[in-house]
């Protein structure tokens, strides 16, 4: 049987990991824990963990906002395990699923499982699956693909994107088993912070989404690449940090006038009257639908577009 890495990336949910870790450290069957502090505020005690001898708490004094796909891969690349286990802070696994994870490591078997499989899947509301946010990758096929797309920041898409890839390069996929996982409960406000006056963090996480599908799909279609897990690993052994991501123009002035026309949408939900009433503003350079408004509103809006846009 190969050996299992439960990979988790925590910042200022410690009450979170807390729980999380405690199921974790009932099973027999994984290497490690590894769980990474990427900059939590005060830092993780490892005295408050399970003393079991398997966690390896490592700390990042990261110093910007939530970027979970840059997280995410450095905690991948620090771990040491053949297959990882996925696993987010708030996510509680019943005893047993691990070794229902491992019994489906036989030659031949899928290299990844998650539970959304089809573009349908996608199309079904989150409750229905019982593993969101949490997948089983083998490292060959992660490092394949270098792991998530650091350019996907902000809620939303990086799942998807991922998945996509692994497709692509044509590793094969199965459905998790869906047994009794749950997740502790949080807010829209502490996934999405800094919403808009008026705006709610649910509308402000779903522009957040649209953003990260286009970006995703520009990084696909003009060969993005960027640091592979081992440049992860070498940066965090040479700086203490995850490896610089370069900015790159991956989105033109036209897919921000389209993007901002869907976010404004997405977070105002105007009625007809409203949509005309921006068309006609829109005619005089005016409004939230007007293209030369469209890079000044995704900001104000808190659209981060500072790695995949020119900076004016």
């Amino acid at each position: 049987m190969s050996e299992i890495s439960v990979v988790t990336v925590a910042r200022d949910r410690t009450e979170h990991l807390l729980c999380s870790a405690e199921l974790v450290a009932q099973s027999s069957i994984h290497r490690e824990h590894l769980i990474l502090d990427f900059g939590s505020t005060p830092e993780i005690d490892r005295h408050l963990l399970p003393a079991d001898p398997r966690i390896r708490l490592i700390r990042c004094n990261w110093p910007g906002e939530w970027w979970l796909t840059h997280a995410y891969n450095l905690a991948f690349a620090l771990s040491d395990g053949d297959w990882i286990l996925k696993l987010d802070a708030d996510a509680l696994i019943p005893p047993g699923f691990l070794a229902q994870l491992a019994s489906m490591q036989t030659p031949g078997r899928a290299q990844f499982l998650c539970d959304r499989l089809t573009v349908q899947d996608w199309k079904l509301p989150s409750s229905l699956f019982r593993t969101n946010g949490l997948f089983f990758v083998s490292r060959a096929a992660l490092r394949a693909v270098r792991g998530f797309n650091p350019y996907v920041q902000g809620w939303g898409w990086d799942e998807l994107d991922l998945y996509s890839r692994l497709f692509l390069k044509g590793f094969s996929a199965a459905r998790l088993p869906q047994s009794s996982v749950n997740s502790l409960e949080h807010s829209d406000e502490q996934r999405q912070p800094g919403a808009l006056s008026g705006i709610s963090a649910t509308r402000l996480k779903h522009a957040t989404n649209q953003k990260n599908m286009l970006v995703a799909q520009q990084a696909y279609l003009q060969g993005l690449e960027w640091p592979d897990l081992g440049d992860y690993a070498a940066a965090f052994a040479r700086d203490g940090q995850p490896p610089v991501i370069r900015s790159v123009p991956l989105l033109s002035e036209a897919d921000l006038q389209k993007l901002a026309r869907r976010c404004a949408t997405t977070l105002y939900q105007p009625g007809p009257s409203r949509r005309l009433l921006w068309r006609l503003k829109a005619l005089a350079g005016k409004g939230p639908w007007a293209a030369a408004n469209a890079r000044c509103f995704l900001e104000a809006a808190g659209i981060n577009l500072e790695l995949v846009t020119d900076q004016k």
